[in-house]
Formats: structure tokens, C-alpha cells, sequence
């Protein structure tokens, strides 16, 4: 859970790339990065981060 918090927080609040927020925030792969992410936001990270700064 505390990987999602803060992968979601970057992807809200940065510009980082996919990749990077996935390193930082504890991933080795970013293809399960994604796939994780996307089982807990219901979005993957890039539509998460559109879906975000839409409003």
C-alpha cells in the first residue's frame, strides 16, 4: 500500500517518467509496476496521471 501512495503521488505531482516511478518507489520491473498499479488504482499509471491533472 505504501508503494501505491507514493507512486500515485508522483504521478499526480511530477513530471518523472513512468519508469523512474516505478524505481523509485521500491519496483525492479516496471511491466509488474504497471500491472500492480493498475490492480490497485483501476487505471494504469499513465491514464491514472491524465485522469489526474483533468480535474
Amino acid at each position: 500500500m505504501a508503494r501505491y501512495e507514493n507512486a500515485s503521488r508522483l504521478l499526480r505531482d511530477t513530471d518523472c517518467r513512468i519508469i523512474d516511478v516505478a524505481f523509485s518507489s521500491g519496483y525492479t520491473d516496471p511491466a509488474h509496476f504497471s500491472r500492480a498499479f493498475r490492480r490497485m488504482a483501476g487505471a494504469t499509471p499513465r491514464q491514472f496521471r491524465e485522469q489526474s491533472r483533468l480535474g
